[in-house]
This record gives structure tokens, sequence and C-alpha cells, in this order.
């Protein structure tokens, strides 16, 4: 691992629910040290641990940290507290209106996630509601929640909506309340290529429930919810910590059928990606892995990836700051085979994405121009960039 910034290392150590003795000793330690505090609340805010770092701080050392920089931290955490109750209200007015009218939903991430693995919504910081719903569903989910207030953030057609709900490379749309500003990603599957429910035949008809603020709602068991989030975090390369951080505390609850999990993500060809994030989460959040967990990653080969993110762990805006090559490369790596990764690279650079659908408007029987038009496009970027 190559040597970290002490804002990054007080990070680590704050990514936790709960400080062992010697990371106590170490949050303390670097507390005192001398820190870039305006750096450090940049970069915590960008890998959404301000919740966990004040939580911390107020535990262990508030002593050290300067009075403008504390009120600054509890500022942060109050808006993010009064910011993900509204949102929990809102998550269950949105489920309800799907409900009633015969849409099975399925939320995750967001209030969810931080209700599930921290006992408390205030302590994750989220963006959006993520809500899965079925494929088919999707048109009507939409005009239900445009009566709500909701309008999606781009305009398609009704051709270019079909190809969007076809297409392999899409799985949500984002829609946007004009009133509040609450945005809702509406997906059809929770990963492009690798549906963890694609495996979990009975998601939709079992009648297990959980309860979120007194309501029963649908929710993935937490071994389905460690594949969604493992795959999530590494789509985006763990450029946020606080993604890393949801990995490390459900695997420290434990009680997991590490037999299923791996099965699974042999089914879905994501061994590589489940493995990096375990190995992330062991080797800079002190996760504890049992064998049945442990054991399959070395022969996985994720070291050369694990490093190039540490590398950037101190950037925070780490994903696009990468460029679009070293992401390409890292997409490659994580795929389970060569062969795989090249029909990724080659799926990646030939299937339309949201500026070509919404950029021209063809109807069914032209939609193939799209990929030329999307070859066109890339080429016509990559020279003006030249």
């Amino acid at each position: 691992m190559p040597p970290l910034a002490p804002e990054v290392r007080l990070l680590l150590c704050a990514g936790r629910m709960a400080l062992d003795e010697r990371a106590q000793a170490e949050f303390g330690e670097l507390l005192r040290s001398p820190l870039d505090w305006t750096f450090l609340l940049e970069l915590a805010s960008a890998h959404g641990l301000v919740p966990l770092l004040y939580q911390h701080v107020e535990d262990t050392g508030a002593d050290a940290v300067p009075p403008h920089v504390l009120t600054m931290l509890w500022a942060a955490q109050e808006v993010t507290s009064r910011r993900n109750q509204a949102m929990s209200r809102e998550l269950l007015r949105v489920l309800d209106l799907l409900e009633h009218y015969g849409i099975a939903c399925l939320p995750y991430k967001g209030p969810t996630l931080a209700q599930a693995v921290y006992g408390d919504v205030a302590m994750r910081q989220f963006s959006d509601l993520d809500i899965l719903v079925r494929c088919k569903d999707v048109p009507r989910a939409r005009q239900l929640l445009a009566k709500a207030g909701y309008a999606p953030a781009h305009v398609l057609t009704r051709h270019a909506e079909a190809a969007l709900l076809r297409s392999r490379l899409h799985y949500h749309t984002m829609l946007l309340h004009a009133g509040t500003g609450v945005a809702v990603e509406l997906h059809w599957r929770t990963d492009p290529v690798r549906a963890v429910e694609s495996s979990c035949p009975d998601v939709w008809t079992r009648g297990t429930r959980t309860d979120f603020r007194g309501t029963r709602i649908r929710a993935f068991s937490r071994d389905e919810l460690l594949l969604v989030l493992a795959l999530h975090g590494s789509k985006h390369h763990w450029s946020g910590l606080g993604w890393l951080v949801d990995i490390s505390e459900l695997v420290r609850q434990g009680g997991h059928d590490w037999s299923w999990i791996w099965k699974v993500a042999q089914r879905l060809r994501a061994r590589r990606r489940l493995a990096l994030g375990l190995h992330l989460a062991q080797a800079l959040l002190g996760c504890p892995l049992p064998d049945a967990a442990r054991q399959p990653i070395a022969a996985l080969g994720v070291d050369a990836m694990a490093e190039a993110i540490c590398a950037d762990l101190s950037r925070p805006d780490a994903y696009a700051a990468r460029g679009a090559v070293a992401r390409a490369r890292l997409d490659f790596m994580l795929c389970d085979t060569r062969l795989e990764g090249t029909r990724a690279l080659v799926h990646s650079l030939l299937a339309p994405t949201m500026a070509e659908l919404t950029r021209w408007h063809l109807p069914r029987a032209l939609q193939f121009l799209y990929v030329p038009l999307r070859v066109g496009r890339l080429v016509g970027k990559h020279l003006r960039g030249g």
C-alpha cells in the first residue's frame, strides 16, 4: 500500500461504527498531529464519512480539534441528519404510492441501508433514493411519480425510452422532484450486466419483509445486499470510502453464507469485483474476514487494482481525475476473464448512452444508427480534446 496522507489515515480510522482500542489510539494521535483541516473536511464530505468522523471526534478527541472546525463538522452532520430524515419520509411516500397501484418495489442503499447497517439513517451520507422495480413496470412507475411531482432528469421520446430499457448498458433512470429537489433513481436492474436479483428468483414473491420506520417493506437479504454493494462499489472503482465502509460494517455483523455468496458471484462473473471490495475492506478498514470469505481472494489477483485505488484516496474527485484510459484499464482488470473484459470494453464503446438518446431521437427502425452516431461523437470529442 502506498504511503497515505495523515488526513486519509484519520478517515480510515473513522470508517467504522466502533473503534477498538488500537484504532481509538491511532485516531487520537492523528487528531493531535498537524492536519490540513480544510482538506480533511473536503475529503470527509467527498467520501461520505462526515457522520462517522463527527461521531468519533465527539467521542474521542473534540478538545484536539479547532473550535471552528468542530462547528463546521457539527453543522454538516446536522444538515445530513435533517436531510436524511426528510428523505426517509419521502421514500415511504413514494413506496406507498407505487405499492398502492400494484407496482412491486424494493428500496436499497440510501436510508434503508443506513438503517440496516448503521442502525440510524443519520449515520450515512446519501444523495438519492434508489428503488428497484420490474422492467415492465418502469413506464407506469414514471407516470405515477410524475403525478407526485417528479420530472425526468432526461426527457426521452417513447422510442428512446424503449431503447433505454432494452440496453445492456443502462439500468436506471433519474427523476427529480421540482419542489423538494429529492432525486429518485428508478432501477430495473441493480447492475447493468451483473444484476444480483437475477440469481434470486423469489425476490419479488417471497413474503418476508423488513421494518423501516414502522412500515414493512421489501428488502434484499444481507447476503444479497453484500453482493449488490460490492458490485456498485467496484463499478465506481471504490472512489468513495463510504461505500467500502458499508461493506465492512455489513461483514462485521456476521452470519453470512459465504459459500452461497461466492457461488452467486461466480455465476454473475463477479468474483474479482467481490474479492477487491473484501480485500480493501480488510486492508484499509481492518474488517475481520472469516476464512470462507478470505480464502478465494488470493487466487483472484486483485493487489494491483487495490494499489491503484489506494494511490488516489487523497483525491476528492478520484474517479473523474483518474481519466478515461485508466478507468477503462481498471474495468478490464475487474472482469473475471480477458475475453469478458474485451467484450465489456467493446460494448462500452459502442452501446448508446444517454448522450446519444437525448441528442438524436430515432424511431425504433433506425435505432441501429445509434452505434455509428456514438462512435462519431467519441471520435469528435477525442479530436477536440487533442
